[in-house]
């Protein structure tokens, strides 16, 4: 098969913040992997550009009549106005390709409404479609909660698989450092998996056994973990286990899982056991487990990806 073609797509203020930051760490990395973000609010995208350096080509307005270059005022009808309008833009960026992830912060109105016509496109063009719909605080009030949850109904129809964040998950932390926390394990879920497809690895996981895992998969379990020095291997399963942004779930509804580690050149065999091993105590007996292994040329962290699927599928 050629190389796998995969594009980000951050929609929305939130969403397109997480996507610029993931597209701004992979800028000297030279993986063959599309980014865009697309906003109806032009001041926020010509913002975004600037904070992470990138190409202001990768920032899309859509929604131009619908909006006049303002923001959709947390009104999802508007929105999937915009969405509608720029169609042929939309279409152009997930056409020919493999995957697709979308990004999105949920309770808006750019983000709610446009994200489940973007998911149902890229499906609808093939690719194997993966929300990543993150939730709002429960302190920015009962109005836009309910904006997110009806949000989120409409974009699980639509993605393969889905992930949902909690903003609350981030309990006492100072507000900037919460949103960075969320905005990096996404982002480096994302970075990790991008590799995992991209990068020859040691163990190797390749598009079929992430369609095998993702394809129809329903609500996901993601988790991130990286640690260096002493007991490394029992910091990354602790952590990787705990499922820091969705706490309140339960690993043994878990049918199809896939699990890279990834280490460098003094990653040693034990340790890989040892996450693989407590991986597999956590998952129900019977759950399908693809892991891949990945050992770079210098010494380096121990980190691990858990992506698991709640759907049962004949497999």
């Amino acid at each position: 098969m050629d190389a796998i073609k995969t594009t980000i797509i951050g929609i929305g203020g939130a969403g397109g913040n997480i996507v610029g930051s993931v597209c701004g760490a992979l800028k000297g990395k030279n993986l063959p992997s599309e980014f865009a973000i697309l906003n109806t609010d032009v001041q926020a995208l010509g913002a975004l550009t600037k904070r992470h350096g990138l190409d202001p080509a990768i920032a899309q307005q859509i929604g131009k009549r619908s909006t006049g270059g303002l923001g959709a005022g947390s009104i999802p009808e508007i929105g999937m106005a915009a969405a509608k309008e720029d169609i042929g833009l939309i279409r152009s960026l997930v056409a020919g390709r493999d995957l697709v992830m979308v990004v999105v912060g949920e309770g808006g109105g750019t983000g709610s409404g446009a994200a489940p016509i973007l998911m149902h496109e890229a499906r609808a063009a093939g690719a194997l479609t993966i929300g990543w719909l993150v939730m709002p605080f429960t302190c920015e009030g009962a109005k836009r909660n309910k904006i997110a949850k009806t949000a989120q109904k409409a974009a699980e129809k639509e993605a393969d698989s889905f992930v949902v964040v909690a903003n609350d998950v981030v309990g006492d932390l100072v507000f900037k450092d919460a949103m960075e926390n969320i905005n990096s394990t996404i982002g480096q879920g994302i970075e990790v998996m991008i590799q995992v497809l991209l990068d020859p690895s040691l163990i190797n996981l390749d598009f079929a056994d992430f369609r095998t895992v993702l394809k129809g998969g329903g609500r996901a379990l993601f988790s991130y973990a990286s640690f260096d020095g002493e007991k490394r291997a029992e910091r990354v399963s602790d952590n990787l286990l705990k499922f820091s942004l969705q706490p309140a779930t339960n690993a043994r509804k878990v049918h199809q899982s896939i699990v890279f580690i990834r280490g460098g050149s003094d990653m040693r065999r034990d340790e890989i056991e040892g996450v693989s091993s407590a991986i597999q105590r956590r998952l129900d007996e019977n759950a399908l487990i693809l892991m891949g292994v990945s050992v770079g040329d210098e010494k380096g962290p121990l980190d691990a990806v858990f992506f698991g699927t709640m759907a049962e599928k004949n497999i």
